[in-house]
């Protein structure tokens, strides 16, 4: 199931995204600056309660969405609605 509340906290943070399959959405990446959306995010819990995500082409990713806040910088005050 999809959290919609940290769908749009995401999109705040990096910007908007586009739906893919199974709970995923696919963002610019940050990092390699890639012309076409490839850093994906799942926004399905797995079992262990993480948010993977990964860029398809620099490589770069990460357990929880988290680590990927903490790498772009953001604001305190997206942290705390994150943890909520």
């Amino acid at each position: 199931m999809v959290n919609e509340l940290l769908v749009n906290l995401v999109n705040s943070v990096i910007g908007a995204g586009k739906r893919t399959a199974r709970g995923n959405q696919a963002h610019n990446c940050p990092y390699c600056n890639h012309h076409k959306p490839k850093l994906e995010i799942n926004f399905s819990e797995n079992k262990k309660g993480y948010n993977p995500w990964h860029c398809w082409v620099c490589n770069k990713k990460g357990t929880r969405i988290s680590s990927l806040f903490k790498q772009v910088k953001a604001s305190p005050e997206n942290f705390t609605e994150l943890y909520k």
